[in-house]
């Protein structure tokens, strides 16, 4: 299905940092935003005209392959890293306090991001890393060394949840806290840290990522890799 295709194209040029958001991605390609999910969940056909075809061999995207599916993504493997970097493509987005997490949506679309910054030099290790950024509010972590107004730093790769400290969605409201995940029963319990002492932790929910109604809106955004507090940066392992 073309928009499996384009959804995919998308994925390739966010990961290798040429773009940042959807709306970035329809910028460079000339695709309608306002038209974008309807041509990703396959309503709408994706028109590709002689307006907009020279954007995608600009970008070395085989259209025949975004239109039929034979062939390769790119004309020529080598073609997609020479796309020069849209604005703000090395920027990390700032998560807002209370976002919209549901199937198919995008936590960096623009309404759902405050603002945009740029830890990379401070971070030099992490810049080939997809990040993502979280303004910590309130005490519960402080046992882990995490303070109230610190910019989060967390691997948006993450693809899920283990015995460590994670950035997440639940119940449309966005958290920092640690996790605790068994695979084989889906049992996962969330716990904040007043003490350094892990097993001290104070359990505050447990949910069941196996089961749908108890997942309580459950949307993982990624494992927390350090933090910036009072311009130090607080790394993890």
């Amino acid at each position: 299905m073309t928009g499996t295709r384009l959804k995919a194209v998308f994925d390739t040029l966010q990961k290798r940092g040429l773009i940042s958001t959807k709306k970035e991605f329809c910028d460079l390609l000339g695709i309608d935003y306002g038209s974008l999910g309807k041509y990703l969940s396959g309503k709408v056909k994706l028109v590709i005209n002689e307006t907009n075809i020279n954007r995608y061999k600009q970008a070395g995207i085989s259209v025949d392959w975004l239109l039929t599916g034979e062939g390769e993504m790119f004309r020529d493997a080598d073609e997609a890293m020479q796309l020069p970097a849209v604005p703000g493509g090395d920027r990390v987005p700032l998560l807002r306090q209370r976002v919209s997490c549901g199937p198919g949506q995008d936590w960096t679309e623009d309404d759902s991001v405050e603002a945009w910054i740029d830890p990379v030099s401070l971070l030099p290790s992490m810049q080939h890393r997809r990040l993502g950024a979280f303004a910590a509010r309130g005490l519960s972590m402080t046992g882990a060394g995490l303070r109230d107004g610190d910019i989060v730093l967390f691997d948006r790769d993450t693809d899920a949840p283990g015995d460590d400290i994670y950035v997440f969605a639940l119940d449309g409201d966005v958290y920092c806290k640690l996790l605790k995940y068994d695979g084989i029963s889906g049992r996962l319990r969330i716990y904040s840290m007043h003490t350094a002492e892990p097993e001290k932790a104070e359990l505050l929910r447990e949910i069941n990522l196996h089961e749908e109604q108890g997942s309580g809106g459950f949307y993982l955004f990624g494992r927390v890799l350090g933090w910036l507090h009072e311009n130090t940066v607080v790394r993890r392992g």
